[in-house]
């Protein structure tokens, strides 16, 4: 028995040790993480996304706890395909593929460290931490635009219906001698997030059937 106690200690002190390595080597990108959550409105409810997903999994302790950890050296080639995506972003500058490459990473490590149980029960959670990243630029641009073209044609359908005379010219709406700008900040995206963000933490904390 105290062989496998210090066996277990040592896998976790292992376990420890990489995800230390992991934060230093994207020190640089969970950095500009946390400027865009502290200055996009948008995004700003990513920054809860990581606590989250914590807490989840502490919720699954029980769970997790039934799971035998058994490694998988899939993992390895799987971590291995992430560092190669993750060049290419890198490459390339195409931020979001570094971002989505951190994501991606965790769940490779999950793979190789504690084996491919452990990666089913913990792939909802890993999924869940994907909506803390922000949209990639051409992804954000088409949704966007049309939620603000959205967002002014309902004010102006609504101001119409109380009986306001409103005249329209793209975004900007005339009521009046008033003249009302729909900036891009109006465009509803950020409750949008917080709603998927929201939501994926209901589902994933009420215990029911998959289906």
């Amino acid at each position: 028995n105290f062989d496998t106690d210090k066996q277990g200690k040592m896998i976790w002190l292992f376990i420890i040790a990489i995800m230390v390595s992991l934060i230093w080597s994207y020190w640089q990108t969970i950095a500009e993480l946390l400027n865009i959550w502290q200055k996009s409105d948008e995004y700003s409810a990513g920054l809860l996304v990581p606590f989250l997903a914590g807490y989840i999994i502490w919720s699954r302790r029980h769970q997790l706890a039934k799971c035998d950890i058994k490694p998988s050296w899939w993992g390895a080639w799987a971590f291995l395909a992430v560092q190669g995506f993750r060049y290419f972003g890198l490459f390339y500058m195409y931020s979001s593929a570094e971002r989505l490459s951190l994501v991606l990473c965790i769940a490779a490590l999950i793979l190789l460290l504690l084996g491919w149980k452990f990666l089913w029960k913990l792939a909802p959670v890993v999924l869940f931490l994907f909506l803390m990243l922000p949209l990639p630029k051409t992804a954000e641009a088409r949704l966007t635009l049309p939620l603000q073209s959205w967002a002014t044609t309902s004010a102006v359908f609504c101001l119409e219906t109380v009986g306001y005379s409103v005249t329209r010219e793209g975004n900007i709406i005339h009521l009046g001698d008033t003249t009302v700008a729909v900036v891009e900040a109006c465009n509803g995206l950020r409750m949008v997030t917080a709603f998927f963000v929201v939501s994926g933490l209901v589902v994933l904390l009420i215990d029911r059937k998959p289906w």
